[in-house]
């Protein structure tokens, strides 16, 4: 039975994204105000002090999105079990029969395939963007480069990806499943996941991704099949940038060929990917069925 639609359980929708925003600054401004004490008989002042401490916070913005990933994921877990609580309380609780770890495997090819589908059709979408709007993507990537690659792959490739779909997954999208049709909660749960990232790139790519991980949440009915897509998402994307940047890859040769050529080409690459994505989802769909268990009280 659907809850109805009211400012109390849209918000309590929404609060968990704010909530992780807030997060994310309060440990922002500690750090700031620690450099700032660290700092104050420093010969520089004014602005240029000011800049200095932006560039060590820079510096250490894995470390940030680390710690804060790390305080979401426990948070986000409270939230989740404090709804289980309350939908036991009510009656309406229901139990599945744990999958097959096995089955589980069948996530990570679906996950790759997507992961390519999505990024072709993201590519044949930035061909089109302003350069000004696809350029916000270089700002993660300078982020992202001074880090360490350990910091890297733990932080992009396995934390971030827990802490998200346990907000996001774990949390949003059940809420707001509580009061609508689960399509339009995926679909609700999935523009909130893509405008978090917060740039004209990553948003539609999350978005995709977001659907993805919905389907699987759904089929194995445990918050671990999404976390295994999204991991298996983001740990592929890390490599291939480590690898990129080890190996000096001029990631900008395409630009040799014109935007028809490109179109193209990124499109039979979303036509093979996504067939091969469809295919697996469909295995999965066929395979993966979960008893449903009434729990007694």
């Amino acid at each position: 039975m659907k809850e109805k639609v009211t400012a109390r359980n849209l918000w309590r929708g929404i609060y968990p994204i704010l909530f992780f925003q807030g997060t994310a600054i309060v440990i922002q401004n500690i750090l700031m105000i620690t450099l700032s004490v660290m700092s104050a008989n420093s010969k520089y002042t004014g602005i240029s002090q000011y800049s200095d401490r932006v560039n060590k916070i820079n510096l250490h913005a894995m470390e940030i999105t680390l710690l804060t990933d790390i305080i979401c994921i426990i948070i986000m877990a409270y939230f989740m079990y404090s709804d289980i609580v309350k939908d036991k309380l009510k009656g309406i609780y229901v139990k599945y029969d744990k999958v097959k770890w096995t089955k589980y495997l069948l996530v990570i090819p679906f996950a790759y395939f997507f992961m390519m589908f999505a990024n072709a059709l993201v590519s044949i979408l930035t061909l089109y963007m302003p350069e000004n709007m696809v350029g916000t993507y270089d700002n993660t990537k300078e982020i992202l480069n001074n880090s360490s690659y350990f910091m890297l792959i733990i932080t992009t490739a396995i934390i971030a990806p827990i802490s998200e779909e346990f907000m996001h997954r774990g949390v949003v999208y059940n809420r707001f499943k509580r009061i609508c049709p689960p399509v339009l909660a995926a679909i609700i749960s999935s523009i909130i996941f893509g405008i978090i990232h917060m740039n004209f790139v990553q948003g539609p790519y999350a978005f995709l991704v977001g659907l993805a991980a919905v389907y699987v949440y759904e089929r194995y009915k445990s918050i671990i099949a999404p976390i295994i897509l999204h991991v298996t998402a983001n740990s592929v994307s890390t490599i291939v940038s480590i690898i990129a940047n080890e190996t000096g890859l001029d990631t900008s040769a395409a630009s040799q060929y014109n935007t028809v050529q490109l179109t193209a080409s990124y499109l039979q690459m979303a036509i093979v990917f996504g067939i091969l994505a469809l295919i697996i989802g469909i295995i999965i769909y066929k395979t993966v069925i979960p008893n449903e268990i009434k729990e007694i009280k």
